[in-house]
Formats: structure tokens, C-alpha cells, sequence
């Protein structure tokens, strides 16, 4: 299904942002079809993820021009979140607090961002496409964007679990459930 959204929204040119990069599947398919014209920037705040994001653009160097990595979390307010990877599903984390039904492999700190104030910082002027994966903080990624939102349009493609009731792909006009 992402693919196919990947291939179906986004174009030579583009900028892109991938909230929730982990090791950079999806940011290689968006740097594929934005090409050497556009810019994906990707979001990955743990560490160790993070720094196989950075092996895996690097075995890749067409791409390191295209995919701008950024081991920064993504959120409402800038600051500092708790990073716990998950114990039953290793690589996968949650930034924030833990539920009850899961258990951390590894709890630590790490910065967080939100979007409208990295877009602002880094005089980007254009955002056309945003995919977000971030278990469970896809409304905290949301509220930090609403300046981008309101000023770009971009499509919105985000990943939610089932029992928050949302899972979609929106543009300016348009929601619809994948």
C-alpha cells in the first residue's frame, strides 16, 4: 500500500518528508521519484536506527545528495522525549510514554523537533508530500506541522494502529481510509 501511495503522489521534484525514516525504505522510494531535482527529508530519532539509516544512505551515495537525514524526533514542542525501543518488536520504538501492554528493550532520551519550526529553521519553501510513522504520535507530529500544513497543502500520508481509528492518505480536499 505505501508503495503504491509513493508511486501514485509523489514526482520529480518534489520535497518530501519522512517522519519515522527508521533504516530508510521509504525515504529511498521517495528519493527514486523525487530524483536529483527534489529533497526527502528524513526523521529518525533513535540512535541505532538512526545510524543504520546513515550506513544505509551511505552504501547508496547517489542518494545522500537527495535523502537529508536528521536524527531528531518529530512532535508538537521541541525539547526531549523518552525513546523506548520495543522489547517484542526490536527496531520498532515509541517516543513518550509506554502502555501498559508493552515493554521496553531499551529506554534513553533524544531530541525532539517539530516540523514547522525545522522547516522555518532551514528556509524550505516548499513541502509537497509527508509520510508519518511514528507509533502512536501521529497526532503529536501533526500538531507540531500546522504552519506547513496551512502554508504548503501537502499530501499526508500517515500510519496509525488500528485501535486510534486512523489510518489514511489527505490532500488538500480529500481523506480517504487504505
Amino acid at each position: 500500500d505505501t508503495m503504491s501511495i509513493v508511486r501514485e503522489y509523489v514526482r520529480s521534484g518534489m520535497v518530501a518528508i519522512d517522519v519515522g525514516a527508521n533504516v530508510g525504505a521509504i525515504s529511498f522510494a521517495l528519493a527514486d521519484r523525487v530524483g536529483e531535482r527534489g529533497k526527502v527529508y528524513a526523521f529518525e530519532p533513535g540512535p541505532e536506527t538512526f545510524s543504520r539509516l546513515l550506513r544505509n544512505i551511505g552504501l547508496n551515495q547517489g542518494l545522500s545528495r537527495i535523502i537529508s537525514p536528521h536524527n531528531l524526533g518529530c512532535a508538537e514542542n521541541l525539547g526531549t522525549l523518552d525513546y523506548h525501543e520495543l522489547a517484542h518488536a526490536r527496531g520498532n520504538a515509541i517516543l513518550g510514554n509506554l502502555d501498559a501492554e508493552w515493554s521496553a528493550h531499551k529506554s534513553q532520551q533524544v531530541p525532539v523537533t517539530t516540523i514547522d519550526d525545522f522547516v522555518g529553521n532551514n528556509a524550505i519553501d516548499r513541502v509537497d508530500f509527508m509520510k508519518i510513522d511514528v507509533e502512536r504520535m501521529e497526532y503529536n507530529v501533526l500538531l507540531g506541522c500546522r504552519e506547513t500544513l496551512s502554508k504548503f497543502h501537502p499530501v499526508i500520508y500517515f500510519e496509525a494502529l488500528p485501535d486510534m481509528g486512523i489510518v489514511g492518505i489527505t490532500g488538500a480536499d480529500n481523506f480517504r481510509r487504505i
